[in-house]
């Protein structure tokens, strides 16, 4: 029996038949649509790569540099983005009308460390400057005299150093450290100096991490201030051992709650609240950095991006930051004259802040 198919009285749809025709069965795109496509395809990789970066395993070095590279991307995707579509306007021979759209991805690159939320603010009397500083214990500089002027000119009244470079600080005593410990590496120590009459309390920790691969937390509680200040250097995943990571961050995060101490951080007494600012040898939204703010903490950087990079910085390595290794994060404590410094002869920039006083808890 014969059936006379209906025919297709739509134009729209008329149209859309035989273009499906005329490419062999595959729909037909305009070049108005494929441009749109390549232009969109440069943020649209980012951000999936942002979104894979979670699902990488932590145990495995290469996955954890590969994400530390995803989780890192988004800045620099913004930034990019308009000369991608400026390249893809230039091969398709258009005017430039999508660099108007292109250019919203700049809001990526971020905001000066100036411009950031309430815990970094102007100067206010009082308080504490603080400095932390990744000195890098195999520096290719022959003497630490450099380094020694950049502190001498930053004048912090309380100094954590990660990484045993040297043993005294001009101007400085030494409160803490962990020298007398024969540690496999001088990279794997820390210690805490103070001007002379600056009141301090400070202790650095044992090795804390795996067996193959720990580091100490150098802890300073400063009394006139009711602040317990965390000098951080997270063991690194990267290039050799992603062991340690895990169970340093398990130290830290049972003993730190709401942004203040929970337990076991003498001589920080319980219930004071908590500055971790130092090496952490992760980047920015990573599940290192998600653990910790879990706990009450705020990453008093976050929204700078691109403005508050700290690595690598020389020191052997070549001057061009490209992820930010170093971080601070509050609780409930106000921080100002928030700055980024350069550390000589480190691969380090390091962060020197004000702790400002909080009422007695």
């Amino acid at each position: 029996m014969l059936v006379r198919r209906p025919a297709v009285r739509s134009g729209r749809v008329r149209g859309w038949m035989e273009a499906f025709n005329r490419r062999g069965g595959g729909w037909s795109v305009s070049a108005m649509t494929r441009r749109a496509l390549w232009i969109v395809a440069w943020p649209m990789v980012g951000l999936i790569g942002f979104m894979v970066a979670g699902l990488l395993p932590e145990e495995h070095v290469w996955s954890v540099a590969l994400a530390a590279v995803l989780w890192s991307a988004p800045p620099w995707v913004g930034l990019l983005w308009p000369f991608w579509t400026a390249l893809v306007c230039v091969v398709t021979r258009v005017d430039f009308r999508w660099l108007a759209v292109s250019s919203l991805g700049l809001l990526a690159v971020g905001v000066p460390v100036q411009c950031t939320s309430f815990h970094s603010g102007p100067s206010a009397p009082g308080g504490a400057s603080v400095a932390i500083l990744n000195v890098n214990a195999y520096s290719p500089d022959p003497t630490p005299a450099p380094l020694f002027e950049r502190v001498k000119a930053l004048s912090p009244d309380i100094l954590i150093v990660l990484e045993r470079r040297f043993d005294d600080v001009p101007g400085y005593v030494r409160v803490a450290d962990d020298f007398v410990a024969a540690w496999p590496r001088p990279s794997h120590h820390s210690a805490v100096y103070a001007k002379p009459a600056m009141q301090v309390e400070a202790r650095v920790t044992e090795q804390l991490g795996s067996a193959s691969q720990a580091m100490p937390v150098a802890i300073a509680w400063l009394p006139v201030e009711r602040v317990c200040v965390l000098g951080i250097h997270a063991p690194p995943q990267v290039p050799r051992d992603a062991s340690g990571m895990g169970p340093y961050l398990d130290w830290l995060v049972e003993r730190v709650s709401s942004g203040r101490v929970h337990r076991d951080l003498a001589p920080c007494p319980d219930g004071a609240p908590v500055v971790i600012s130092g090496d952490f040898n992760h980047v920015p939204g990573s599940a290192t950095i998600r653990r910790l703010t879990a706990q009450g903490l705020t990453d008093v950087l976050q929204g700078t991006a691109l403005a508050s990079l700290t690595w690598p910085s020389g020191g052997g390595w070549p001057d061009m930051p490209v992820f930010r290794l170093d971080h601070v994060l509050a609780g409930a404590v106000v921080l100002t004259e928030l700055r980024k410094t350069r550390v000589p002869g480190s691969d380090h920039q390091g962060w020197m802040f004000r702790v400002q006083p909080v009422p007695a808890f």
